[in-house]
């Protein structure tokens, strides 16, 4: 039964909803008959593996029936009875933790019973507590469920307070639509090569509508103070807009100062979802502008990320820090010379890092670190030690590698090195061409830069600051003209 729909959906459940799907089926209202009860007592004994030899449909029948003939449509029928059963818990369990729905189907049953004054009541505490709310697409989704119920009930009525309901929720409505319209339209700009828009209802939307003109007047309400500040539809809006402008126009740096201070200006009044969405939207940004020399973004990339970590955003994905992110503020704190805090990072955060890279991301931090004190043999044998399988960080483990022997003047494994961080970078499929341009140039300084310690040619040296200075995509270019100074 390994393949069976019952034993996927078991498996994925933790030892607390076994449990807790355990009294679910014993409850008189899931309506569970004791043959299949039976069956669920039997199978769960093997959970959480279900290995074959123990779950298989004959192994299983003959341990609910003892000496009896096998009947492979018994088994079947039981298995997908609880099946069954287990998709209503998980339908269950998500009712129970979505508010929204919970609120709407309150207020559909009351407003279906007639209990009029009850309705009233709650949906106008749910309107107060959704008013406290921060401000996400949830939240604007939540308010559009429980106004459409008002709205019906009101009409029911014959309420003069018909129209604000309807109003009300159109407004809620819009945001939600334009927040996904705008998604889609991101979406097929970016994957048009192989995705074509097949809706002739969307296609017609498209090319009919003057979304630039609808787009500039809500940001320029905004901006000309046309709104008041706590107008959180528009100021949503704005946001949405402002983030489409930047994640289509890499150059627009305007759209970008304006999204990040009303992100930094607004972020305590939005959900957590709604500012780490935002905050990968400005990352995007950032690391298209992500040369040596162009370093006018990384004080604001520090800045988020510093936030994520102390606001523990990066909890909304997963209980751990994705190892992408943990590359992206190494490097960071790297370029901003903040050795320091790539310190706290590793004292603070490293109970967050997965076990798939916790060790070799722990070794990589104490390296750096060491590096920085000139600690640099304690820092090459850490660092010769760490494998991290992520292009990226890889790179930077190479590079720190290479800069541990050459403090160190190892210039046989200088070389060495070099030519094994040409081969990676050459092969390495997944890097981008600024990146392995980056290493590329690392790579030929370097190996000149070991030359002109032996050689001390002044004039080359020149030539070679020059070089060096003025080149956008190169890596440990501060360290390269450090190294170039101590020579002459």
């Amino acid at each position: 039964m390994q393949n069976s729909r019952i034993v996927k959906i078991l498996k994925s459940f933790s030892p607390e909803e076994i449990k807790e799907f355990k009294k679910f089926l014993k409850s008189p209202f899931s309506g569970c008959k004791a043959y299949a009860f039976k069956f669920f007592e039997e199978l769960i004994k093997h959970y959480p593996e279900f290995e074959e030899k123990n779950t298989g449909r004959k192994i299983i029948h003959e341990k609910l029936y003892k000496g009896k003939k096998f009947n492979d449509g018994l088994i079947r029928k039981m298995s997908s009875e609880l099946a069954g059963f287990a998709e209503e818990y998980i339908m269950y369990c998500e009712f129970r933790n979505n508010q929204a729905f919970r609120d709407k189907s309150l207020l559909s049953g009351l407003k279906n019973k007639k209990l009029n004054d009850l309705f009233e009541l709650r949906s106008a505490k749910m309107l107060d507590r959704l008013e406290k709310e921060k401000t996400g697409s949830q939240t604007f989704f939540n308010k559009y469920l429980i106004d459409n119920e008002i709205h019906s009930y009101h009409l029911t009525i014959k309420s003069k307070q018909l129209g604000e309901f309807l109003e009300s929720g159109m407004v809620s409505h819009i945001i939600i639509f334009i927040e996904h319209l705008f998604h889609f339209i991101r979406y097929s700009n970016s994957f048009g090569y192989e995705y074509k828009i097949k809706s002739e209802i969307l296609k017609k939307l498209l090319s009919n509508s003057d979304f630039n003109t609808f787009k500039d007047s809500i940001i320029r309400s905004v901006t000309d103070s046309e709104i008041q500040d706590d107008d959180k539809f528009l100021n949503y809006m704005k946001l949405i807009f402002l983030k489409y402008r930047i994640s289509e126009n890499k150059e627009d740096s305007d759209s970008y100062k304006k999204f990040r201070d009303l992100l930094f200006e607004k972020k305590d009044k939005l959900t957590e979802h709604t500012v780490i969405n935002s905050f990968a939207v400005i990352s995007q940004f950032i690391s298209s502008h992500n040369s040596e020399s162009d370093t006018a973004y990384l004080h604001d990339a520090f800045r988020i990320n510093e936030i994520i970590l102390k606001d523990k955003l990066f909890l909304e994905h997963s209980e751990f820090l994705q190892i992408t992110f943990c590359g992206y503020h190494i490097s960071t704190c790297l370029r901003l010379n903040r050795i320091d805090a790539v310190s706290d990072f590793l004292k603070n955060y490293s109970v967050y890092f997965h076990s798939e890279y916790k060790k070799d991301l722990i070794k990589y931090c104490k390296a750096l670190i060491l590096f920085s004190e000139k600690k640099y043999e304690v820092s090459l044998e850490l660092v010769s030690g760490t494998n991290i399988d992520r292009p990226a960080l890889q790179a930077s483990v190479k590079i720190l590698k290479i800069k541990n022997c050459y403090e160190l003047n190892y210039m046989d494994l200088v070389y060495s090195e070099l030519s094994a961080l040409k081969r990676f970078y050459s092969s390495e499929k997944q890097l981008t061409e600024a990146a392995k341009s980056n290493i590329k140039n690392f790579i030929n300084a370097i190996s000149k830069i070991a030359r002109l310690k032996e050689l001390k040619d002044k004039n080359e040296l020149f030539i070679l600051k020059k070089k060096i200075k003025h080149e956008n995509f190169i890596r440990e270019k501060s360290w390269l003209m450090e190294k170039l100074s101590e020579i002459g």
